[in-house]
């Protein structure tokens, strides 16, 4: 069966073929094998990013199109099978360009660290690259065996320059950056608290807490004294309005961990309260 391409309603133009495809007796797989392979895996690596409003490859229209690219500024849509079909010859050119073509592969390199250096791309890779780990559980399974096996071949000297150079990253990010500062207190306190207890809840701190560090943080916000910020945050604490101490059984103790129960203290004002139940504004 021939592919066939679709223009938007706005264009009759037809897709321009690929540039120099390769032929399938030259390949080690055929495209249709290929196409499989990439569709168990889930896996899309020439979707064109969302940036200014542009549409990305891969995209459906409502009578179940899927975008291809832009051509001459026209949309260009086609079926579902000849978008599997097209995108697997242009995975197997690419793979093989890059083999072959080395004065090539460097310059796309060099062409696509630059790209990403770009902080609208940068951050749209980073909400689909979250997105796609929620989205399937045998991406994530996928993602975590690598990890695994990555962190297994390391030496103890490659360990140690990670484990610096991540440390460094927190320590920067945690003086510069309100929510992940907010983050790391909150879960801090609890953990010190239930490790003190010798208590074991396998439980995330989002869900005890009850809400996203956003909402937390505007939460607190809410309830700033005056001069109080995220400016001077380490001249106050996060306070447990009815404090940790007094709960009897892990219910009470995840009860009282929820947003609604935490307020900004000063830090002397909490060191006086220790635990007794204040709560400065009612």
């Amino acid at each position: 069966m021939k592919n066939c391409t679709h223009t938007c309603p706005q264009s009759e133009e037809k897709a321009a073929p690929l540039n120099q495809p390769l032929k399938p007796q030259q390949l080690e797989q055929t495209p249709e094998n290929l196409a499989l392979e990439l569709e168990k895996q889930n896996f899309e690596p020439f979707n064109k990013l969302i940036v200014n409003g542009k549409r990305k490859r891969g995209d459906v229209s409502t009578n179940g199109l899927r975008f291809w690219e832009y051509k001459r500024g026209k949309e260009v849509w086609m079926r579902e099978d000849d978008f599997i079909k097209r995108r697997a010859k242009l995975a197997l050119w690419l793979k093989t360009k890059r083999e072959n073509d080395h004065a090539w592969r460097e310059r796309n390199d060099k062409r696509t660290s630059e790209r990403r250096k770009n902080p609208e791309i940068a951050a749209y890779r980073l909400k689909r690259k979250r997105e796609l780990y929620a989205e399937s559980e045998e991406r994530r399974a996928r993602i975590l065996l690598q990890a695994k096996q990555s962190r297994e071949r390391l030496t103890p000297f490659q360990k140690r320059q990670r484990l610096n150079k991540h440390l460094e990253y927190c320590r920067k990010r945690y003086a510069t950056d309100a929510l992940f500062n907010l983050s790391v207190r909150v879960r801090r306190r609890i953990k010190v608290f239930l490790k003190g207890r010798g208590i074991d809840i396998r439980t995330s701190t989002r869900k005890m807490v009850g809400c996203d560090t956003e909402t937390l943080k505007r939460h607190l916000e809410s309830l700033f004294c005056e001069k109080m910020g995220w400016h001077n945050k380490n001249k106050w604490h996060i306070d447990h309005i009815i404090p940790l101490a007094s709960a009897k059984s892990e219910d009470e103790i995840l009860r009282l961990c929820h947003y609604t129960n935490l307020q900004p203290l000063w830090a002397i004002d909490n060191l006086r309260k220790g635990n007794k139940i204040i709560w400065q504004y009612q």
